[in-house]
């Protein structure tokens, strides 16, 4: 059964919050907020030097590839947990919370956590719904940190600054949070709500302060978004570069809706390519990707799916092999109760089977899962990754 190290932990302090919440403090210094979020400051913003993450490194690559030869275990590196499908937004493009499941127990939270730390699980994505809707989020984000997992958090940013805070403080390592819209009625518009910007701007502003935050912002896109963007000249398309690069967030990136096919502009590309710092390498990165045909891929060569061995989305009562299928609704992996033979089982049919005759991964598989299959390919053909 194979294990891997985590990376090096950061220096940290620990005591316990009135919550019970494991509060965690690192000696990283505080990043200060730049004063001029204009476009003129593009060049002057500050680096914040910090590698693009596990799911893009090469380390991941050659994780797969050694679980792909080896003998087939339940283990993951990475999980998934689906935490809520309640959400105080009601974005157009979301399938998230038209999938139906039953409430989590804390007991049974708690049980899976567990579980992958024992299997050697180093990182858990919490995503929903929202994921700050769910009363015990903290504590669970505590539970997770004491048993030595690296944790992040889709989050639509309305939760109040001190919560995000506290998440932090906590363990809670990595924020992606959306990001669609600077302009209040768009805003409104896109996500269902009225007046909200301004919590979401504030919230994002309280985790670039705060020392153990890892800030990305997520901007999905729809054919009619970039229509609008590039609307007047660009001018919208430059204002909210212009805000991202400034704003002191860590890194940003471009997120096609799952339900629409996304084909970019070569006006978006260049605009986007040029007041875009290369220190940005995640938007680079996926901007890259996008050009080259963003999600989905083509029916000419038959393609398996690595990924499931390394990575795995659980929602209340099952497993997917990832959080792509169990959002456009495909059937589960397995059944958490399922007998573990019956579990191995179906994970070897599914990383065995040619994907490319499945439509649903034809659509709409995320375009750095399809690369990483691609490069856990490379590997074990014995190429370069």
């Amino acid at each position: 059964m194979l294990r891997y190290a985590p990376h090096a932990p950061r220096t940290v302090t620990t005591r316990h919050n009135a919550i019970g919440a494991l509060r965690v403090r690192t000696s990283t210094p505080t990043r200060a907020r730049p004063p001029d979020r204009s476009l003129t400051s593009i060049a002057d913003a500050p680096s914040s030097g910090r590698p693009l993450g596990y799911l893009l490194g090469e380390e991941r690559a050659r994780s797969i590839a050694r679980r792909a030869s080896g003998p087939l275990t339940l283990d993951v590196t990475r999980a998934v947990v689906f935490l809520t499908q309640h959400c105080n937004m009601a974005c157009a493009y979301c399938l998230s919370t038209a999938h139906a499941m039953p409430r989590w127990s804390t007991g049974a939270l708690r049980d899976l956590l567990a579980r992958l730390a024992a299997g050697g699980a180093r990182h858990v994505q919490w995503t929903g719904g929202e994921a700050t809707c769910h009363r015990e989020f903290g504590e669970l984000v505590g539970t997770a940190a004491r048993l030595g997992m690296a944790q992040s958090v889709s989050t639509n940013g309305t939760a109040p600054p001190r919560v995000y805070r506290q998440l932090a403080d906590a363990g809670l390592g990595r924020f992606f949070v959306s990001l669609d819209s600077l302009q209040p009625r768009r805003f409104d518009t896109l996500t269902g709500t009225h007046g909200k910007l301004g919590r979401v701007l504030t919230a994002i502003d309280a985790l670039v302060r705060h020392p153990a935050a890892h800030v990305t912002v997520n901007v999905v896109l729809t054919p009619a978004r970039v229509a609008s963007l590039l609307a007047r000249d660009g001018r919208p398309l430059r204002a909210l570069l212009g805000w991202l690069v400034a704003s002191g967030i860590d890194d940003f990136k471009l997120l096609p809706a799952s339900t629409s096919p996304l084909a970019l502009p070569a006006e978006f590309v260049a605009t986007c390519s040029s007041l875009v710092p290369a220190r940005f390498g995640m938007f680079h990165h996926r901007l890259a990707t996008l050009r080259e045909g963003g999600h989905g891929f083509g029916p000419e060569r038959p393609r398996l799916c690595h990924f499931a061995l390394d990575d795995r989305a659980f929602d209340s009562q099952a497993a997917w092999p990832c959080v792509i299928r169990l959002r456009e609704g495909a059937a589960p992996l397995y059944r958490l109760d399922d007998p573990e033979p019956v579990q191995r089982a179906q994970l070897a049919e599914f990383v065995s089977s040619d994907r490319s005759c499945d439509p649903l991964c034809r659509r709409h598989c995320f375009d750095l899962y399809r690369e990483l299959n691609e490069r856990t390919d490379a590997l074990l053909r014995g190429e370069p990754c």
